[in-house]
């Protein structure tokens, strides 16, 4: 855990580790925020809180002893993951008597299965993605859990929550206000939008170029997430080969859609990069000063930016919002980004 993420959730971190102090910790929580990274990391450190063998005098996890260990190494047993799933990206229900693996009725059956060391853990990603069915087949659980057990739902999307799923958790709220355009790609992606937004407005080739640009860093941004994922469950993926073929091929299903969901969050971030440099650029020309932008940093390592008029501001930014919208939808991406790389470049 960094310092700096110590410092921003400190409340909630504190409040955590006191009711562990208490024993008062609780059993089901729903972590809240924009930020996935963070969910998680907050996740881990409330899973430690839970598993510590010898947590502080204030209820803080040690992070030395065996579970702690095993928590922050990615390798503790009773740890048990949901994730999304499918081209629809959804967490299904499951059908007894014998649900399919990453199904809710598969995952309560393994939190009820007798715990090999330590307290088991229940951890659902991106719960806005259970179907209403699936929600009330956990009900039962969320509020009856397993002994020495806690469940940690994660969303950015409470609201899609059902009610009676809402009202069962301990909510913590993780807010994240400041976007970090810190995607693999960031770099290169606002010295191209510096180039197409901020010339004449008369050059096909520039248009072309801007476009292969933006598609080689949309690639690139694939590549990188793929590889980063991989990475992290290698080790795991290779320790389940060994002695369970079965949840080794599970897992191998789960990181798969860990990529694709990564990369879908890691997109969207790319294409508001975009239309926030847009945004940033039209107040720019409008007499906002840059120190009073509200993501001014979007400009940074940029030298003298030249501003265009405001009416080609707003139409520049126009056509990020209007890129934004058609890729919501089933557009073909490659045919979107010439188009609006073009229609920049050439009126």
């Amino acid at each position: 855990m960094s310092s700096e993420f110590r410092e921003k959730y400190a409340l909630q971190l504190g409040c955590i580790a006191n009711a562990r102090r208490q024993g008062k910790l609780g059993h089901t929580f729903l972590l809240t925020g924009d930020n996935d990274a963070i969910r998680h990391e907050f996740a881990i450190e409330l899973s430690k809180t839970a598993a510590c063998q010898s947590p502080g005098a204030d209820g803080t996890p040690c992070n030395e002893c065996r579970y702690c260990r095993m928590l922050n190494n990615g390798n503790y047993p009773e740890l048990l993951e949901l994730f999304p799933v499918g081209k629809s990206r959804q967490i299904p229900v499951g059908t007894p008597p014998n649900p399919e693996p990453n199904s809710v009725r598969y995952f309560i059956d393994r939190l009820f299965l007798t715990s090999s060391e330590g307290c088991k853990i229940g951890l659902i990603n991106d719960a806005d993605r259970l179907k209403s069915e699936a929600q009330n087949a956990l009900l039962k659980t969320l509020e009856e859990p397993p002994d020495d057990c806690i469940i940690i739902l994660s969303t950015a999307k409470p609201s899609v929550l059902l009610p009676t799923t809402r009202s069962r958790c301990r909510i913590i709220s993780l807010p994240d206000n400041r976007v970090k355009f810190d995607f693999p790609g960031s770099t290169e992606l606002f010295p191209v939008l510096e180039r197409l937004f901020t010339a004449d407005g008369s050059s096909l080739e520039l248009g072309l170029r801007s476009a292969s640009d933006l598609l080689k860093i949309i690639s690139g941004l694939e590549e990188s997430v793929k590889s980063q994922v991989e990475s992290e469950w290698e080790s795991k993926i290779s320790r389940a080969k060994e002695f369970d073929a079965a949840l080794a091929k599970n897992l191998n299903k789960n990181m798969e859609s860990e990529i694709a969901g990564r990369f879908l969050s890691a997109r969207q971030l790319l294409l508001e990069g975009i239309y926030c440099f847009a945004s940033q650029l039209y107040l720019l020309s409008c007499g906002v000063a840059l120190s009073d932008l509200p993501a001014g940093e979007v400009f940074e390592g940029l030298e003298s930016l030249p501003l265009p008029p405001p009416e080609r501001t707003e139409y520049i930014l126009d056509a990020a919002s209007e890129l934004l919208n058609q890729l919501r939808f089933n557009v073909d991406e490659e045919l979107a980004i010439r188009n609006f790389a073009l229609k920049i470049a050439v009126n």
